[in-house]
């Protein structure tokens, strides 16, 4: 990031438009390849028909993903895995809208809706916002090795105050600490199965309609060789 030194942390709904008005053009050393990308992708409305932004601007589509996998993702991502790229989107804290937050119970298996709070439509300032997590096993040793700033339940004064029930306390406020860590990440792994479900059914999906297509193949050319006999 460059010199105006905020993160995603520290600006809020209230500052976001001080942050744009101020902010110059995104540094590209401070995105990264995945997330550019991504931006250009997104914009590009020759892609449309395949991905596109929502009209509210503040998350984008993914249409026919196996489509999607086949044309999109070699072109831009030097590969076809379409798990793969839901998996990059987890990591950078994407996540999948549900029909549900859109007020509607239909269920698209062709229309994959992902959101973040700085992927926004225009406002391209906001990339170098986004962060890639850390690996679970980096989070729970930072975890470990330094105090949560949400899970400060107990303060050190009043602990220090009531020095004999200073080790029982202390017993309680890391038991707190574990529950939080764990509890973050399994909203993280739920977060990472609903995705991988989303990707599971979109391959099934091109299954089925290789399948039936092959069987069309198959009754005409029966057809065929009736006539000659």
């Amino acid at each position: 990031m460059n010199s105006k030194n905020k993160s995603s942390s520290s600006i809020g709904d209230d500052n976001l438009g001080d942050y744009l008005q101020h902010s110059n053009q995104s540094s590209p050393n401070s995105i990264t390849a995945f997330l550019a990308k991504l931006w250009t992708l997104v914009n590009d409305s020759s892609c449309n028909d395949l991905i596109a932004w929502d009209p509210s601007g503040s998350s984008f589509h993914v249409f026919d993903q196996a489509r999607f996998a086949r044309e999109i993702l070699p072109r831009y991502f030097k590969h076809n895995n379409f798990t793969s790229f839901i998996r990059q989107l987890n990591m950078y804290g994407f996540r999948k809208l549900s029909t549900i937050e859109h007020g509607s119970l239909k269920i698209e298996r062709d229309d994959i809706e992902f959101a973040h709070s700085y992927f926004i439509r225009g406002q391209e300032p906001l990339l170098e916002l986004i962060k890639r997590r850390a690996p679970e096993n980096q989070q729970k040793s930072n975890t470990q090795g330094g105090s949560h700033p949400s899970s400060a339940l107990v303060s050190a004064n009043s602990v220090e105050s009531n020095s004999s029930h200073q080790p029982e306390l202390i017993h309680v406020l890391e038991d707190v600490r574990h529950l939080q860590t764990k509890q973050t990440s399994l909203s993280d792994k739920l977060s990472y199965l609903q995705n991988e479900n989303e990707a599971l059914w979109s391959e099934i999906g091109s299954l089925r309609q290789k399948h039936t297509k092959q069987q069309q193949i198959v009754s005409k050319l029966m057809e065929f060789l009736l006539h000659f006999l």
